[in-house]
C-alpha cells in the first residue's frame, strides 16, 4: 500500500493504492470534513451500533452532472458540493450551504440528484420529518440553499432516490403504515409538482427501512432493513427486500425476494454496479462494504460475492453510498471520522 497526504483549503485529503485481486473497488482516497464536529463532540449525542458509540457526520453523497458530488452531514448540517478532477482524481469544494443559507435542515439524513441533474432531495429525520427539494443550476453546478418544496412526513425520513428516468421520487422512512413512500415528479418547463402516487406499509415488526434503490430497467425497488440502532447492543435481524415496481402505473408491487442478516450487522444504503448484476451494501455493524450478486431480470438477490473490511478500506461506520452515472466511481461516506471515501469500480 502507497500513501500520501494533501493539505487544501483546510482539510487533509489521504490518499491511498489498494486492489485485492479478488475485488470490484479500489480505494482512491479519504476526505475529511473539515471543522468537523468531532472536534466538539461533546456538544452532541452519540448513538450505540454493535456496542460501539458514534455520531452522525458526513452521512450522504450523491453524485450530479457528471463530475459533481453534494456530500450532506447530518450534526454539521450542511451540504458541500466538490467538482471532481477525473485526470488527478482530486475534489475540489465549490460550495457549502447550512440553515444559516435558508436551508432548513431538521436533522437531514440522506440525499440524491435527479438523473436530469436539476433537483436535490434531502431527507429529514429530526422534529420536522421531511423530504425537501432544492434546484440545481445546470450552468454553475450549484443549489440554491432555499428549497423550492418541503413534503411533510410522519415520522423519520432515512433514505432517498430517484428513479431512473426521472419520473418518480422514492423515500424510506419509519412510519409504520408508510415506510416505502412513492411520489411522481410532474415537470412543466421549469415548474415541478411532486405527487404521493403509493406506499408500502411495515414488512418486518422490529427493522425500519434505511437505504432504497431502483434498478436501471425500472423493474423492481430494492430497501434494505436494520433494526433500530441503540435499542439494543446487537441486531437480532436485518434484511434486503426486492419489491417489484411498475413504472407504467407507479405502483410499488408484491415482493420478488428476500436476504436476511443475523448477528452485528447494520445495513444502511444500497448501490448498484456492473449493470445492476451486483449489489453494495454498507454495514454500520463492523464497518464493512458487502458485494452481492443480483439477478436484474428476475429480481433475485444471489451469493455473497465479497465482504471489505474497515482497515483495508478506511471504513469507520460506513452510512450512506452513490455510484457515478458511468458507473466508474463509488462514494462511500463514513460517521466514525467524519469522512468520504472514494472508489474505483473495476471492469465486470
Amino acid at each position: 500500500m502507497s500513501s500520501k497526504i494533501i493539505f487544501c483549503l483546510g482539510m487533509t485529503l489521504s490518499f491511498f493504492s489498494f486492489l485485492s485481486s479478488d475485488t470490484s473497488l479500489k480505494l482512491i482516497s479519504s476526505h475529511y470534513t473539515p471543522n468537523s464536529i468531532l472536534a466538539r463532540k461533546s456538544n452532541f449525542y452519540p448513538i450505540v451500533v454493535s456496542r460501539r458509540a458514534r455520531y452522525a457526520t458526513c452521512t450522504g453523497a450523491t453524485w450530479f452532472h457528471g463530475n459533481y458530488l453534494a456530500v450532506l452531514n447530518l450534526f454539521g448540517k450542511k451540504v458541500s458540493v466538490y467538482e471532481f478532477n477525473r485526470d488527478e482524481k482530486t475534489f475540489r469544494c465549490i460550495q457549502e450551504f447550512t440553515n444559516s443559507d435558508g436551508a432548513q435542515f431538521c436533522e437531514p439524513t440522506n440525499l440524491a440528484a435527479s438523473p436530469d441533474g436539476k433537483y436535490l432531495a434531502i431527507t429529514n429525520s429530526g422534529a420536522s420529518p421531511e423530504t425537501n427539494l432544492y434546484a440545481i443550476d445546470l450552468k454553475s453546478h450549484k443549489v440554491s440553499p432555499k428549497p423550492i418544496m418541503r413534503i411533510r412526513a410522519g415520522s423519520f425520513v432515512h433514505g432517498v432516490r430517484f428513479s431512473h428516468d426521472g419520473k418518480y421520487l422514492a423515500t424510506a422512512g419509519w412510519e409504520n403504515k408508510q415506510q416505502v413512500t412513492l411520489y411522481k415528479m410532474d415537470q412543466t418547463g421549469d415548474r415541478v409538482q411532486v405527487k404521493f402516487v403509493d406506499k408500502k406499509a411495515a414488512q418486518f415488526p422490529m427493522m425500519k427501512p434505511k437505504g432504497i434503490i431502483f434498478t436501471r430497467n425500472q423493474r423492481y425497488l430494492i430497501v434494505c432493513y436494520a433494526f433500530c440502532v441503540g435499542h439494543q447492543t446487537n441486531a437480532p435481524e436485518n434484511a434486503m427486500v426486492v419489491f417489484r415496481f411498475d413504472s407504467d402505473r407507479g405502483k410499488i408491487l408484491e415482493v420478488s425476494d428476500i436476504k436476511k442478516f443475523s448477528g452485528p450487522f447494520y445495513p444502511e444504503d444500497l448501490a448498484l454496479i456492473h449493470h445492476d448484476s451486483e449489489i453494495i451494501l454498507s454495514n454500520q455493524g463492523n464497518d464493512t462494504i458487502t458485494l452481492y450478486s443480483f439477478d436484474p431480470t428476475l429480481g433475485k438477490i444471489g451469493e455473497c460475492l465479497q465482504t471489505i473490511n474497515g482497515k483495508e478500506a478506511a471504513l469507520s461506520f460506513p452510512h450512506g453510498m452513490t455510484v457515478s452515472s458511468d458507473e466508474k466511481y463509488l462514494v462511500v461516506t463514513n460517521f466514525g471520522d467524519d469522512k468520504f471515501n472514494l472508489y474505483e469500480v473495476s471492469d465486470e
